[in-house]
């Protein structure tokens, strides 16, 4: 049949057809084929077999019409569906390209999805495993749980680590902009429910563990409650606690017993003396109760099989307690001691009440024995005595023209003179207090008292005597140490004048230049040979040296210098203390051979804290602008070392014996 036109109606087409040559009729039916060729030209793989099936029917049905145009159109016909068929064969090869450039970020979507498949398959497992609302967990449930929760908490740590690492190593590959919006939306849903999954499995998880940790610190607390209430039933059937009911009641009964001494009127004395006697023992018994008590009660935490928190709880439970009876223990104490306190308070009231019995019974006799005193002339006798004394200190004040000899004596004379008058003010002092009788102190303390208010204006003289007595008694004490340090200036004065003539000697001892040794020295004084230097030797010794322009000690200097050693004799180490002089090292410095530094040889190192005996010096070494000492130290080595060093660091020292 022929193409129909799709513009014109059938009765206006049959009109124009009519009208129309054949030619124009075989242009226009090969116009309708063409029509349908082109189409084919533009088909896809998905309608090019239906597209090929309407240019071959169009062709046939038409084939008449074409007349002459039949072979034209069949060959562009022919051609049209080769080049459909060629463009057909285009876009299938694009398509297996562009299937190939994306089969990465598709083969990565997935994996990511096989993942979260492999994960949610395990977490609907671990779900089925959980209770539910009805059935819920029981304690008997969470040790199973609890493993099977680790193992799950595993599981989703390794699912999260695994997404980690997949975001890390290839998910930039999916941030790529050229991807298609068609692989970039499955991406985006895929990392969102893998992002769910890990969420919901995490909510599980923790939802799981704090119903478990609910039940456990439910049954912590049924368990810690039960242990308590058996320890508590142990702590009561113990001996201590019997004892400290014990120790309880005791308390109580000293408490009554001592009731009376709150308002002890209305009782006599003997019987409130026998009621302290009562109070006194019952106290007692119940101190001692109570420290027996103290000792027993002591409760240990058995070592049984329960978690450390349990036992802690329960050893925090026993301390409390302990602490409790530790309390109650020290009120036990603050009640027995007010027992003590309140009979304390009654005997000293009674004691009270006797020692005025007593002062009101003494005070007659004792102020008539004041009242015989002449307290005048007593104090006149004192103040004649003291004005003596005073004179005799006076005298101290001229010591600078007195010689040691003349001050001995006088101190002699002043010490007496104080003595005498300190022993009258003494005697003084104990007739106007005539109280030494076999009584209680207080009640010589009152009874002093009296007298003194008795005696007031005599009291006031002897008191203004004592006054002057104890300065008399300072200005001896500081004249006798007047004439000690005379003494020691004195014999250090002497001391020095007889190093000076020692010296000489010991220069003047041998024809060469060398000076004697100090053991040299004690064999000149020592004539006797006997080993030691006796008085007689020392004081001749310095009477026949020859000392030249030195001025010689005289021989009650010398005396003092010999009798200063404390001994009738010198023995060798005595001598050397008093002729040798003596340095100590206070840092490490050389010991050499020779009095210059350079070319000396070094004997040894000298040693901190070393005592060396000067043989010879101070001597200058001008080379180095320093003084030197020839020295013998204690394991006999001799040489000469640096007493300080130009730039002033100190290595001797004197030393003062």
């Amino acid at each position: 049949s022929r193409v129909p036109s799709r513009r014109l109606p059938e009765c206006h087409q049959d009109a124009m057809v009519a009208e129309l040559s054949e030619s124009q009729l075989e242009k226009r039916v090969a116009w309708d084929v063409r029509r349908i060729i082109q189409k084919v030209r533009a088909c896809t793989p998905e309608n090019y077999d239906a597209r090929q099936e309407e240019v071959m029917e169009a062709l046939a049905s038409n084939e008449d019409g074409l007349g002459s145009l039949k072979d034209e159109v069949q060959e562009e016909c022919t051609r049209g569906l080769e080049v459909a068929q060629h463009r057909v064969e285009l876009i299938l090869e694009e398509r297996r390209k562009e299937e190939l450039r994306w089969s990465r970020p598709l083969g990565l979507i997935k994996e990511m999805d096989d993942l979260q498949t492999e994960f949610q398959e395990k977490h609907s497992q671990y779900k089925e495993s959980l209770p539910t609302e009805d059935s819920p967990m029981t304690i008997e449930q969470v040790p199973g749980l609890q493993g099977l929760t680790e193992s799950f908490e595993e599981q989703h740590k390794e699912f999260t680590d695994q997404l980690k690492e997949f975001s890390k190593t290839k998910a930039p590959e999916m941030l790529s902009p050229s991807l298609p919006g068609e692989i970039k939306r499955s991406w985006m849903a895929i990392v969102k429910k893998l992002s769910a999954t890990s969420q919901e499995a995490e909510v599980d998880i923790a939802l799981t563990k704090k119903e478990m940790k609910r039940l456990q610190e439910v049954a912590k607390k049924e368990l810690v409650a039960s242990q308590v209430q058996l320890y508590k039933e142990k702590l009561q059937e113990s001996p201590g606690h019997e004892a400290f009911l014990q120790a309880e009641k005791v308390v109580v009964e000293a408490e009554k017993k001592v009731e009376p001494f709150v308002r002890p009127k209305g009782r006599s004395e003997a019987e409130m003396k026998a009621l302290a006697a009562e109070v006194k023992s019952a106290a007692e018994e119940a101190k001692a109760s109570v420290e027996k008590a103290r000792g027993q009660i002591h409760l240990e935490v058995e070592e049984a099989d329960l978690e450390e928190s349990v036992k802690a709880e329960i050893k925090a439970f026993v301390k409390k307690e302990t602490k409790y009876y530790a309390i109650r223990f020290g009120q036990f104490g603050q009640r027995i001691q007010r027992c003590h306190n309140l009979l304390g308070l009654y005997q000293l009231d009674m004691r009270k009440g006797e020692m005025l019995k007593k002062i009101a019974e003494l005070k007659p006799a004792v102020l008539e024995k004041v009242k015989q005193l002449d307290g005048t002339a007593r104090i006149d006798e004192i103040n004649t005595a003291m004005k003596e004394a005073e004179q005799e200190v006076d005298l101290s004040k001229k010591s600078a023209t007195m010689s040691v000899a003349e001050m001995d004596a006088l101190s002699v004379k002043i010490a007496e003179k104080v003595e005498s008058v300190k022993a009258i003010v003494e005697g003084f002092r104990q007739k106007m207090c005539p109280v030494e009788m076999d009584v209680d102190e207080d009640v010589k303390k009152a009874l002093r008292a009296i007298l003194a208010s008795e005696m007031k204006t005599v009291e006031q003289k002897l008191v203004f005597q004592e006054k002057r007595l104890t300065l008399l008694e300072r200005l001896a004490a500081n004249f006798k140490d007047q004439i000690e340090k005379k003494k020691a200036s004195r014999l250090q004065l002497t001391r020095a004048a007889a190093l000076r003539i020692t010296k000489l000697a010991r220069e003047a001892g041998r024809e060469d230049q060398e000076s004697l040794t100090t053991e040299e020295l004690f064999d000149l004084f020592d004539k006797n040979k006997d080993g030691v230097v006796d008085k007689t030797e020392f004081l001749e010794f310095f009477t026949e040296v020859d000392s030249k322009s030195l001025k010689k000690p005289s021989q009650e200097e010398l005396e003092m210098l010999f009798d200063s050693r404390g001994e009738e004799s010198l023995d060798w180490p005595a001598f050397r203390s008093l002729f040798a002089s003596f340095m100590k090292v206070q840092k490490v410095t050389s010991l050499t051979d020779e009095l210059r530094v350079q070319p000396g040889q070094a004997i040894r190192e000298l040693s901190v804290g070393e005592e060396l005996e000067v043989l010879d010096g101070p001597k200058p070494e001008t080379s180095i602008n320093v003084k030197r000492v020839k020295v013998s130290a204690e394991d006999g080595a001799i040489g000469w070392a640096t007493i300080a060093s130009n730039a002033g660091t100190i290595f001797l020292t004197n030393v003062t014996r």
